[in-house]
């Protein structure tokens, strides 16, 4: 598993998830955002936008930022807590864990 933020020109950009029952593929193929092939072969196509890149014109906002500046400013609970955010890096942990140990690794509670 490979997670980072900064790429070099000519690498690829997407992502791949190897799961017992297929392959989820994210960003990699030109005309579909997302391609999962199944283990029996059905293969599903979906069209979910493009990926943020630093080209020009690569960056939109997603709102995220926006919405948690204006909770914080309104004095708000934000939309997405740092126990979310925790919680999605023990998952990328566990992923980490489970392909170094070749077993399930459930991710901590956060």
């Amino acid at each position: 598993m490979f997670a980072g933020w900064i790429l070099k020109a000519g690498e690829a950009n997407g992502t791949t998830i190897c799961c017992e029952k297929g392959v989820i593929k994210m960003f990699e193929d030109p005309t579909y955002s997302v391609t999962v092939q199944k283990a029996d072969g059905e293969n599903m196509f979906i069209q979910a936008g493009q990926i943020q890149t630093n080209e020009a014109g690569g960056q939109s906002a997603s709102g995220v930022i926006d919405a948690f500046v204006t909770a914080v400013l309104a004095g708000r609970k934000v939309p997405v807590t740092g126990q979310d955010g925790g919680q999605s890096v023990s998952a990328i942990l566990a992923c980490v864990d489970s392909a170094k140990g070749k077993k399930f690794v459930r991710p901590a509670k956060v």
